[in-house]
């Protein structure tokens, strides 16, 4: 009777759980509908006579998307639809010639960016600047991305009791060595290249002196870059924006920060709507027609992005975006990607392909399947094969990126890192003298396992992988010297690992032009003599509902699994991580605090 209970039990609780899915489910579907004749009715409104077009800075910038939530999104309460950085900016673009559109109004929202993100919409807003129309920029508060990309404004506005960070940039790592001894954990590492300092979190407790040196170069550099912008954008000097920066500037009083010319006029939300109202002969400011660029990108893009494939000559832009590896349903998936770059090598409609990377790298191997894909590509079609580098495009994402015709990257892309390293965790103190727990086995030949997590990696297996990982690394410098056209001996010496920003990765020669993705596309267009709308972008989105239902259950372990270890959580993520790796990576793990 207990069996048949629990059986029961059981029983009603798979059902239960069958319904409630079926029900978000559904949801889900009405969603997707509702996004799409969104979209439709987007791409038919006509804007009004003085519209506002208007940049709010809590938009989720993404490189692709499938433009409408996921279940996973909903339940948990992240519904706000992501907006394509290439969209966003040809939204810009747009409204810079739409005589319906009188200026742009941008709203500091508690945004976060990446470095070249944020760099390439505050270009957008020096463009748009250019065709004679105002520019206001308003926030109760500016993070230190918002206001870089604020300071691009005519004007820059700020609440009476608000505040504005200004700190500079750095790059920040959890180390772990002491904690990883403690616990009875160790990490061998095999690598090659003195600047791979991904690693380094495992075997030290600070960065060591190469990998500072490395710091201390692309971090000024990137933040000289910016500095100048700053400076530029507000009229004053370089070094003033510095001691802004030292000043502890956000606990700064607001009066302060007019003095300093850090923004022009102090004023709440209601009194710059009254400014606007005026702008655009408005009676009241709540006549104002305001329209959201994710609006106004849909009435500009929608077209563009849904062009038949098979029905006209274009060029494909093919997003790579996330950690590289050799199959999954995240990131970069060479048992994924590679089809697809087949798929457009076979397509007589691709005049030419642009590979638009974000990426810090991961699995050498996948990282190699996709190089000669695209290799391939370009012998087989003998079509224009360029890239376009995001936030990222290091180790593996410069790996897959080096082939290329021409490459762009943003000047504030971090790239490089051209370096192969392993690593060999070992919890054998853990398990035995710490919980007790012993692992014993029977092996009819001594190599038979390579590497156990319960023991001590033999000093053969350990040589066996750095001859791997000697051997990925000549192979990986192959690729970028034949690719960059440059000799070997020139490439070794940036090579080893080496973290590098965009603007300095031109002057290096591992980059050919400073630019986004529009830049890339403009070229190739003209270069194919095509307009610069016969684009299509790849991989087609598709929504997956039943790979959402199951992503769900990740995504809520993994919550549960933040809140349980606290602060313990990153070495935590960091260290599942590694278990989860290749054997080999081409991976960087540098991440830049802006």
């Amino acid at each position: 009777m207990r069996k048949f209970f629990i059986a029961f039990l059981g029983s009603m609780a798979a059902l239960w759980i069958t319904g409630i899915l079926i029900v978000l489910g559904t949801v889900v579907l009405v969603i997707a509908v509702s996004s799409s004749s969104v979209s439709k009715d987007y791409a038919n409104m006509e804007t009004k006579v003085h519209s506002v077009l208007h940049l709010s800075l809590d938009v989720d910038l993404v490189e692709h998307n499938s433009d409408r939530p996921s279940l996973t999104d909903i339940i948990t309460d992240d519904i706000k639809a992501p907006l394509p950085l290439a969209k966003a900016i040809k939204a810009i673009e747009e409204a810079a010639n739409d005589g319906n559109i009188d200026g742009m109004f941008i709203e500091a929202r508690d945004g976060d960016f990446g470095t070249a993100q944020a760099d390439a919409l505050a270009r957008a807003i020096k463009k748009f600047k250019k065709s004679g129309k105002w520019v206001y920029a308003y926030g109760d508060s500016y993070s230190q991305s918002e206001y870089y990309i604020a300071s691009a404004a005519d004007s820059l506005f700020l609440n009476p009791v608000g505040a504005i960070d200004i700190h500079g940039i750095g790059a920040a790592t959890f180390y772990g060595k002491d904690f990883l001894d403690k616990v009875g954990v160790s990490v061998t590492v095999v690598k090659v290249g003195t600047y791979k300092s991904a690693v380094e979190p495992f075997i030290l407790n600070g960065m060591s002196d190469a990998a500072r040196e490395q710091n201390a170069q692309f971090l000024g550099s990137m933040w000289g870059y910016m500095r100048k912008n700053i400076a530029d954008n507000r009229q004053v000097t370089a070094a003033k924006v510095n001691q802004w920066a030292d000043s502890l500037l956000l606990f700064q009083d607001p009066q302060f920060l007019l003095r300093e010319k850090v923004v022009d006029r102090l004023a709440y939300r209601h009194e710059i709507n009254t400014l606007i109202a005026d702008l655009t002969d408005c009676e009241k400011a709540a006549d104002i027609n305001w329209v959201g660029v994710e609006q106004y990108a849909a009435t500009k893009t929608v077209k563009d992005a849904t062009q038949p494939k098979n029905k006209k000559q274009h060029v494909a832009v093919l997003y790579a975006e996330g950690d590289i590896s050799d199959s999954g349903t995240s990131g970069i998936s060479a048992e994924s990607l590679v089809p697809e770059i087949e798929a457009i090598m076979n397509d007589d409609n691709v005049a030419g392909l642009i590979l638009r990377v974000d990426s810090p790298g991961g699995s050498a191997f996948a990282s190699e399947q996709i190089w000669e894909a695209l290799d391939q590509f370009k012998k087989v079609t003998g079509k224009p094969f360029y890239v376009s580098m995001g936030n990222y495009a290091a180790s593996g994402g410069y790996y897959i990126s080096c082939g290329a015709d021409k490459i762009y990257a943003e000047p504030l892309t971090i790239t490089g890192s051209i370096g192969i390293f392993g690593m060999i965790p070992n919890a054998a103190e853990l398990f035995n003298d710490k919980l007790g727990i012993h692992f014993d086995q029977y092996l009819t030949n001594p190599q038979g396992e390579l590497f156990n997590l319960f023991a001590k990696p033999s000093a053969r297996s350990v040589a066996a992988l750095q001859r791997n990982v000697d051997r990925g690394y000549a192979l990986f410098t192959k690729r970028c010297s034949e690719g960059r056209n440059m000799p070997m001996d020139k490439l070794l010496t940036i090579a080893e690992g080496r973290v590098w920003d965009g603007m300095t990765a031109l002057k290096l020669g591992l980059v050919d032009k400073l630019g986004g993705l529009d830049a890339a596309v403009a070229d190739m267009t003209k270069q194919l003599g095509m307009s610069r709308t016969d684009v299509v972008e790849y991989p087609k989105s598709e929504y997956d509902l039943l790979y959402d239902l199951l992503r769900l259950r990740n995504v809520v372990e993994e919550r549960i699994t933040m809140h349980q270890l606290g602060a313990a959580y990153p070495m935590w993520k960091e260290m599942r991580q590694i278990s989860e790796m290749e054997p080999v990576q081409a991976r960087a793990m540098t991440s830049v605090d802006f």
